[in-house]
């Protein structure tokens, strides 16, 4: 049951902050397929 006990491995929260605005920059250049 090892996924019960799975923690994220921690991130930079700059690059959590670049990940997150490239993926908005990616999802809104692209066709709506995620929703």
């Amino acid at each position: 049951r090892w996924l019960e006990s799975y923690e994220a491995p921690h991130l930079d929260p700059a690059i959590d902050e670049a990940l997150k605005e490239f993926i908005a920059k990616k999802k809104g250049s692209m066709p709506d397929a995620f929703t």
